[in-house]
């Protein structure tokens, strides 16, 4: 993962079929959610094994 060689600070982007953020009509349905926790406990590991 090359972006720990730039920061320590990444961002996991979901989803939203209106592109509506930050706002209280945000809408990200269960499935989305489930798939951006899994693309994060993917990424944790791999990020935490390399050298800094």
């Amino acid at each position: 993962m090359a972006i720990v060689a730039v920061t320590d600070v990444g961002m996991l982007f979901l989803r939203n079929p209106h592109g509506i953020s930050h706002n209280p009509d945000e809408l990200v349905s269960a499935g989305d959610m489930e798939r951006g926790i899994q693309a994060l406990a993917e990424t944790v590991p791999h990020l935490a094994a390399e050298p800094r």
